[in-house]
């Protein structure tokens, strides 16, 4: 089920592309049934060599910010079944924001400035 709330309201810093991998890689050794235990080597493996899935990022808004940049919010969930959470139980979801910013002038590239996770 999807929410179009927008993002939290003053949410924690913005993550680089890294922090965001390592995050999710954290979220998976934690709730995933396929990754091996968290506080074991092949955890410490399994984070190094995580690879950010492939997601489905919805906009939920957009704004030109004070420095005349618009500003683009995207969001995603990456969730689990509960067939693959590690407890067998309540499904997991962790809901995902990619934040996209680029000059106001027509044509000029969008770049990604970070995410937030929560």
């Amino acid at each position: 089920m999807k929410s179009d709330l927008p993002m939290p309201k003053n949410p924690p810093d913005m993550l680089s592309a890294e922090e965001f991998r390592v995050s999710l890689a954290r979220w998976m050794l934690a709730n995933a049934r396929t990754a091996p235990p968290p506080r074991s080597e092949r955890g410490q493996d399994f984070v190094d060599s995580y690879r950010t899935p492939e997601l489905d990022w919805n906009l939920t808004q957009s704004y030109i910010g004070a420095d005349g940049r618009a500003y683009v919010h995207f969001r995603a969930e990456l969730r689990l079944l509960s067939c693959r959470t590690r407890d067998g139980k309540a499904p997991r979801v962790l809901t995902l924001w990619q934040i996209r910013a680029r000059d106001a002038a027509a044509g000029s590239q969008e770049d990604v400035i970070g995410f937030y996770i929560g």
